[in-house]
């Protein structure tokens, strides 16, 4: 029997038989924290057998169209901090998993919870976008690009605030977070060496890295090569 552990995820768009986005199988076990699963084809979001199991909490199935919150674990709904609504991505057409902060997976909307998914809040509530005043955000192209094994990266602040800088895998999987504090004014450079939150050297690819203050984000990529 095999166990999984799945935290703070979003998985969108698979495609499979059996469990587009998550499968159990094989008297396996699946726990689920903090995740989004929407836009799953050829089954319903998340597959699990007779003689497997899964316990979600604070975890939103959502758009999945051959089924959401389905059996064995549909009486999971409604509990532990789970729902089934639109997560409001803010760019998902061009890979941009971040949420908008209306989203019922952003942190205020979901207090219980905290972030629901991988990404954080990245842009506004919708009618808070024309009438913007929030001064621009700066971020540069890492150097060097491609890079191995350390890039600079660097942005600047309009003013001082509480920054995150993260790495991300090209379908919105986390991989680091590099900066996540609170920051004075004006130009700060700081380096990723390739290696995710775990400390495990990442595979050669191309991945985004993301400047979040506040519900203002920016994003670029970068390529590592090994």
């Amino acid at each position: 029997m095999s166990h999984a552990a799945l935290v703070q995820c979003t998985f969108v768009g698979n495609s499979a038989p059996d469990g587009s986005n998550i499968s159990a199988d094989c008297d396996g076990h699946i726990t689920a924290d903090a995740c989004i699963v929407t836009g799953g084809a050829g089954s319903a979001g998340v597959y699990v057998n007779g003689g497997s199991s899964a316990v979600f909490t604070c975890t939103d199935i959502w758009g999945n169209p051959n089924g959401d919150w389905v059996e064995p674990f549909a009486d999971q709904l409604g509990q532990d901090g789970n729902l089934s609504a639109d997560p409001a991505f803010c760019n998902p057409n061009d890979l941009d998993f971040t949420i908008s902060a209306s989203s019922p997976c952003a942190p205020d909307q979901h207090p219980e919870c905290g972030l629901i998914g991988a990404w954080p809040v990245g842009c506004a509530w919708p009618a808070d976008i024309p009438g913007s005043t929030v001064a621009t955000l700066t971020l540069a192209p890492n150097v060097p690009n491609p890079f191995n094994p350390t890039t600079t990266i660097r942005f600047e602040l309009p003013t001082a605030a509480t920054a995150l800088l993260s790495i991300h895998t090209l379908d919105g999987r986390l991989v680091c977070r590099i900066v996540d504090d609170w920051l004075p004014a004006g130009t700060h450079d700081v380096q990723w060496h390739g290696y995710d939150r775990a400390g495990r050297s990442m595979p050669s690819g191309v991945y985004l890295y993301r400047l979040q203050v506040g519900v203002q984000s920016v994003a670029r990529r970068l390529t590592l090569v090994r």
